[in-house]
């Protein structure tokens, strides 16, 4: 009786062996399928991290060429606004000394031509003024003062630069 309980015993101890043996078999392929797979990451983390770096590189380079795109082009506007400004300073002086010499001597529509000339003058001047804030604005140059706008004068001046050109 005793021998078999040992018979039994040492089965057991053998299957629980062989069990063991197969455990250990599974955790070294377990263990070589993780250094695979960790293997394979690094190499994948290495290639995203290099691809990150060159995307940078370019974001960058993008930036600098955006930059130097905008200085540019605020320098354009500066040159271009003062190069307008000056002979349209001309006009507009050329047309307050016709309206000054004609005086009561002319026609009254011929001083009010010259009247929508410089008004239109000056509103292009304005405008090319505008433009040169802008670039000063992009480029951090200048302060903005809040102030407060006539709208029907706005609409008068409007007004007497569109009707004429409505009636012809």
């Amino acid at each position: 009786f005793l021998a078999q309980g040992f018979n039994n015993m040492a089965k057991a101890l053998d299957e629980r062996i062989a069990d063991l043996v197969d455990s250990e078999s599974k955790l070294r392929s377990s263990q070589e399928q993780y250094k695979s797979l960790n293997s394979l990451l690094r190499v994948r983390i290495d290639e995203a991290t290099h691809e990150l770096i060159d995307a940078n590189r370019k974001l960058e380079d993008s930036a600098m060429e955006a930059d130097a795109a905008n200085k540019a082009k605020s320098n354009f506007l500066a040159t271009m606004s003062h190069e307008l400004r000056t002979p349209l300073n001309a006009i507009l002086g050329y047309s307050e000394y016709l309206a000054g010499e004609m005086g009561s001597k002319t026609d009254p529509e011929w001083i009010e031509l010259l009247g929508r000339i410089n008004t239109s003058g000056k509103h292009l001047l304005q405008l090319i003024g505008n433009i040169l804030d802008l670039s000063k604005i992009e480029a951090g140059k200048i302060q903005l003062n809040l102030e407060y706008v006539a709208i029907p004068e706005l609409v008068d001046v409007s007004s007497d630069t569109i009707i004429p050109l409505t009636n012809k």
